[in-house]
């Protein structure tokens, strides 16, 4: 019947007109819909590699930060005097160095080192030992050791990071670095002849490598 439409065709006219993109009707329509959503100029790879980048570079700037935070603080407060514990590290510390410059007279060698281990403090040998590599580079020089204990100090922190990130998550490393970063204990501690430094940082290096 002429009246009537056909079963499964569409009619189309005033009463049901068809839908087109209204760019291929219209260009401006075109150019409107390219300013009001306009393809993504950043591929996904950039996106994902400066996101990977981001966490890494705040972590480097909080070491900087600490770093020069301590060195801002040995500028300011000199070493005190080197009694007790520290004046016993710091002759321990003389005689490795004068063995190691011995070397190779194996007599003088053994001489200065046996002096050295049988010392007032014999237990603790691993930090004289620490401040003769100091004094071999720079004498026996107070400001160069506790510039070399700085650096123990922030390689602690980042080790802090590393643990903390691998046990919990990235966030409670930032915040525990942030933390130690301007703990004032370490930041003196770091700068006196004192075990502590050398200590937290073999401590924090063994259980990073157990937690790796």
């Amino acid at each position: 019947m002429a009246g009537k439409h056909r079963a499964g065709h569409r009619p189309t006219g005033p009463t049901c007109p068809t839908h087109s993109d209204p760019s291929d009707r219209d260009p401006i329509a075109s150019i409107i819909i390219f300013e009001a959503f306009p393809p993504s100029t950043v591929s996904p790879t950039i996106k994902m590699k400066t996101k990977k980048y981001i966490i890494p570079s705040i972590v480097a700037i909080i070491l900087i930060l600490a770093f020069l935070l301590r060195l801002n603080f040995f500028s300011n407060y000199r070493q005190a005097p080197v009694v007790w514990d520290a004046a016993g590290y710091n002759i321990q510390a003389k005689e490795f160095t004068a063995a190691f410059s011995a070397w190779p007279d194996r007599e003088a060698f053994l001489t200065h080192f046996k002096k050295a281990y049988e010392m007032a403090l014999p237990k603790c040998e691993l930090y004289p030992l620490f401040l003769s590599g100091v004094y071999l580079i720079q004498g026996a020089d107070f400001d160069s050791a506790r510039v070399a204990q700085a650096i123990l100090g922030v390689l602690s922190i980042l080790l802090l990071y590393l643990i903390a990130s691998r046990l919990i998550n990235r966030r409670v490393a930032l915040i525990s670095i942030i933390i130690a970063a301007v703990y004032i204990p370490f930041i003196i501690s770091e700068g006196r002849l004192l075990t502590e430094t050398l200590a937290i940082f073999v401590f924090m290096l063994t259980t990073w490598i157990l937690v790796h």
